[in-house]
């Protein structure tokens, strides 16, 4: 071949490639004869497997984009700077979530089936709900816990709508956040951007789940079942911590107070079905 067209081979190949891999995620069969790779690569699946998932890579845009600014908010703030470092742990076990969703087919009882991969996510929100907080950040401290309620979306089903139910709790976090607005605006921008950020993320994280995964949790026909999925990296645990001297008070509606890790998702999930 001559080699003024082996750049327009290699596109070719990896728009193919990609094509591949968007139709096995929709559950579509590769035509028969083989699959979209070219003959001169020598064709199986090898370069499907190594491509990340497109949910997968917007779920890392939705990181960047919106939880790494309200974790830095957080951080910015004497007193909170490990619970955002601990919200920042929910996400990523989130997107351990997803990932089990792109290469593994759908089990049976989903809620069951992920509740062990979700020990992350209920450790590092234990550690939030555990954490000792000065009695002024008692109105930040609850916006969290109900936006914290979004988080339940991977093992919700439609009705309804997991990003309906997201962005419904920007309702409940906005309560407590008008709050900490009125009492600091003009005040204190950090507390502020506090409460934007917060918003921010619940929002963007309906988006994304409305783009990936309408009607709950996105999984692969083609996957594996997920008794054999392997993890690629041991999740990291989220340890306790503690931050000033005065247990926050109480509980947000629909997360009973005093509930160990291991119950949370499962209180979030009864919420979902209400």
């Amino acid at each position: 071949m001559s080699s003024s067209l082996t750049p327009l081979q290699n596109t070719l190949e990896s728009i193919l490639s990609r094509l591949s891999i968007l139709e096995s995620n929709a559950g579509i069969k590769a035509p028969a004869g083989g699959n979209y790779a070219s003959p001169a690569t020598g064709g199986g699946n090898a370069a499907a497997v190594d491509e990340v998932a497109p949910a997968l890579v917007a779920y890392d845009e939705h990181i960047s984009k919106a939880l790494k600014p309200f974790v830095e908010a957080c951080k910015k703030i004497d007193g909170l700077k490990d619970t955002g470092s601990n919200i920042q742990k929910v996400w990523e076990g989130i997107r351990s979530i997803v990932e089990i969703g792109t290469k593994c087919k759908k089990p049976s009882d989903v809620q069951s089936s992920l509740m062990p991969h979700l020990k992350p996510v209920q450790d590092a929100m234990g550690d939030i709900r555990k954490a000792r907080l000065d009695r002024k950040f008692d109105w930040h401290i609850k916006a969290i816990m109900e936006m914290l309620a979004s988080a339940s979306w991977v093992i919700m089903s439609s009705p309804p709508a997991p990003s309906s139910f997201i962005k419904d709790t920007v309702g409940s976090s906005d309560f407590w956040s008008n709050k900490i607005r009125k009492e600091y605006k003009g005040k204190d921008e950090v507390m502020i951007a506090f409460c934007d950020t917060l918003k921010a993320l619940i929002l963007d994280l309906s988006s994304y789940v409305k783009e990936y995964h309408l009607s709950g949790l996105m999984w692969n026909p083609n996957g594996i079942p997920i008794e054999d999925f392997k993890e690629q990296a041991p999740a990291t645990t989220a340890s306790t911590t503690t931050e000033g001297n005065v247990q926050t008070k109480g509980a947000p509606a629909g997360i009973a107070g005093g509930a160990s890790g291991a119950d949370i998702m499962k209180e979030l999930a009864k919420k979902t079905n209400r």
